[in-house]
């Protein structure tokens, strides 16, 4: 509930979310490095820090795939009343509307947000004006996914296409639909742990 007070700032945020520790120090130049995204290093530039983004430190020379990237974005349900309209939203949200928020302080720029549509992306990088933005485009580049990674995702994910289906387009129970889901998350699990096994 905090999290939508009109006087919420960046630190107070992180704070609410428990990243205060090491990205306040951070900003505090009291520690050399942080993990973080483009938000944070924004930040750092406005508090007249150096800054400058790479890769996880690596310990093979030569290693590339040190760099975490990650996406967010909208889905239909089978149960929407209106799928076309949705799919127009979908596409303004992945074309027109980055275009709009290029340099906004509150959205864009300020929460990482290279659109995943590339022409966008490239021209939302080049109206920025940001060098942070071409630099980690350069690093989601390089990017590849390795053989297995266990994915810390996967545990829940079962959860939420449950209710996906039967909650908001079946009608079911959410705690119903919840608690049924518990052996489907450990199967998961236990499902990545077999392929990790199957390797070694």
């Amino acid at each position: 509930r905090d999290a939508y007070k009109e006087d919420l700032t960046p630190e107070t945020g992180q704070a609410l979310m428990g990243d205060a520790d090491s990205w306040l120090f951070f900003t505090e130049g009291k520690v050399a490095m942080s993990y973080g995204d483009m938000s944070m290093t924004n930040q750092a530039v406005e508090k007249g820090i150096d800054v400058g983004i790479t890769g996880q430190p690596v310990i093979t020379p030569g290693y590339q795939m040190n760099t975490h990237i990650y996406g967010m974005g909208y889905g239909i349900t089978k149960a929407s009343k209106n799928p076309d309209l949705a799919w127009e939203f979908v596409k303004m949200t992945a074309t027109v509307i980055p275009l709009k928020l290029v340099g906004a302080k509150e959205y864009g720029e300020a929460t990482a947000g290279i659109p995943c549509y590339t022409p966008i992306a490239e021209q939302y990088i080049k109206e920025s004006n940001n060098p942070y933005l071409e630099d980690a485009q350069k690093m989601i580049a390089r990017y590849k996914a390795p053989v297995f990674v266990p994915d810390f995702y996967a545990g829940s994910t079962v959860i939420w296409e449950e209710i996906n289906t039967r909650v908001i387009e079946g009608g079911e129970d959410l705690a119903t639909v919840v608690a049924s889901s518990m052996e489907l998350c450990q199967s998961a699990v236990d499902d990545m742990w077999e392929q990790w096994d199957s390797l070694k």
